[in-house]
């Protein structure tokens, strides 16, 4: 419920702390996104129609792939920015990769928290899966409340199949390997 509260759409909140902070009548902002996979320019596009119903008009800046990495994704930028994580599917790998100030992290928000940085490394050492969950909540919490970034889990391509095809997952890659195609079946 305490990281829930963050992904729910709450237009009415939304416009109070709007109020609240000075921007009744909203602001102007960018997003960055790099044109390379479309997904995210997708998921920029419905932020920018969702954000616009509460009255902040959003710039997509759609970059190209040199100039994204050159540039966005090494934190030189204003406004969002829309990039991918290490891993879909593994915690450790996009966290300590992407918002560690280790110096392994690409550190995309150019973070400096050392509480944060502490609740990785503690992420990282503890085996134990129910403790690893608590601190897993520490840290989605630490993140969400110091407003680094918000994570929306966007799939890079991934693919809709017909209820015939079985035996493959849904898959959140931008290319296919021939290991994960062998696996299906149409029924």
């Amino acid at each position: 419920p305490e990281i829930r509260q963050y992904l729910e759409y709450h237009p009415d909140r939304s416009r109070t702390l709007l109020n609240e902070a000075g921007y009744a009548q909203g602001f102007e902002m960018t997003i960055n996104v790099p044109v390379t996979y479309r997904d995210m320019k997708n998921s920029a596009e419905l932020m920018a129609e969702s954000l616009g119903k509460l009255g902040i008009k959003v710039k997509i800046n759609v970059q190209e792939w040199n100039t994204f990495t050159a540039t966005t994704r090494l934190g030189r930028y204003k406004g969002a920015a829309i990039y991918f994580t290490i891993s879909n599917t593994d915690m450790k790998a996009g966290l300590l990769s992407i918002h560690s100030s280790t110096p392994i992290s690409a550190n995309f928000n150019r973070i400096k928290d050392p509480t944060l940085d502490s609740l990785l490394e503690e992420f990282e050492r503890t085996l134990d899966l129910e403790k690893r969950k608590e601190v897993a909540r520490r840290v989605q919490l630490r993140f969400v409340e110091q407003a680094y970034g918000v994570g929306i889990g966007v799939g890079l391509d991934p693919q809709v199949r017909q209820p015939w095809v079985k035996g493959m997952p849904p898959k959140f890659r931008s290319f296919i390997m021939g290991d994960y195609v062998m696996w299906g079946w149409l029924d």
